[in-house]
């Protein structure tokens, strides 16, 4: 079993939700953008080249956990979730 890394870079502030909200819980998901990697190195990379935008401190971009994903994406339901997550991985195949 291949093991991957995950990064995610907001789109605009840490707590700017998008879209709609989930139908069972009501909860939305961050506006952010959900990067898979092979290595843990490259993540690094990835994240430490990120560019503060106009309304946060720092870096824009952060490591994160699968588990850490789901929490990002409430707005999904877990199906969808897993299926996102499916294709970030095909996607470095």
């Amino acid at each position: 079993m291949k093991h991957y890394y995950y990064a995610i870079k907001f789109i605009s502030g840490r707590s700017t939700t998008t879209g709609t909200p989930n139908t069972k819980t009501g909860r939305m998901s961050v506006a952010c953008r959900l990067v898979a990697f092979k290595s843990s190195h490259e993540r690094d990379l990835w994240v430490a080249d990120g560019r503060a935008t106009y309304d946060m401190s720092g870096n824009c971009r952060e490591a994160i956990t699968r588990r850490g994903l789901r929490h990002k994406c409430l707005g999904m339901s877990v199906s969808c979730f897993n299926d996102l997550v499916e294709g970030l991985k095909t996607e470095l195949e």
